[in-house]
């Protein structure tokens, strides 16, 4: 058993941002990653206390829901998963960055 971020390695899915070779996955990456930071800016300024952290969970849940069915299933049905657990990475990468910029510029201003 390998971990998830060595098959998506071996598998090439951390070229996909940077190399639009493959224009279907490069565009969808970063609209998944413009609609992460949206989606964190609109509950950061719509929710009050624990909401704000909803997405942010959300994505977190699916990536290590992700993360374990990666570990259990073998063979072609993995690539499945890989991608799905490559989605809640690009979530929880724009949400993060969202979030800390919001906290970053919160606290110089």
């Amino acid at each position: 058993m390998r971990l998830t971020i060595f098959e998506a390695m071996e598998v090439g899915l951390f070229q996909v941002p940077f190399h639009p070779d493959n224009p279907y996955l490069f565009f969808a990456f970063w609209l998944c990653f413009a609609l992460a930071v949206g989606i964190q800016l609109l509950l950061f300024k719509k929710c009050k206390g624990q909401g704000r952290w909803f997405f942010l969970l959300l994505s977190l849940c699916g990536f290590l829901l992700c993360e374990v069915a990666c570990q259990l299933i073998t063979g072609w049905d993995l690539l499945a998963w890989l991608l799905l657990w490559f989605l809640c990475l690009t979530f929880l990468l724009g949400a993060g960055l969202c979030t800390l910029l919001r906290f970053l510029l919160k606290k110089h201003c």
